[in-house]
C-alpha cells in the first residue's frame, strides 16, 4: 500500500514539475519575443486563464501596444 501511494505522489510531482517547466519556457519565450504568446495553443496552455491574460497584457506593454 505504501508503495502504491508513493508511486501516485511521484506521478503527481512529475505532472506539476512538467507544468512548471512549460510555464517557465513560455515566460522565457515571452521576454525573447512578446508575440510568442500567439503561438501558445489553448490545449497546451500551462496557465490558468487569469494568469495567461496577465501575460498577454505584459506582451502588449513590451510591444508598446498597451492602451
Amino acid at each position: 500500500m505504501a508503495g502504491a501511494k508513493m508511486g501516485e505522489e511521484r506521478a503527481e510531482h512529475a505532472e506539476k514539475l512538467d507544468r512548471l517547466r512549460r510555464q517557465i519556457r513560455v515566460i522565457a519565450d515571452l521576454f525573447a519575443d512578446p508575440r510568442s504568446l500567439e503561438r501558445v495553443e489553448p490545449y497546451d496552455n500551462p496557465f490558468v486563464p487569469a494568469n495567461f491574460a496577465m501575460l498577454k497584457k505584459m506582451a502588449q506593454l513590451m510591444e508598446g501596444k498597451a492602451g
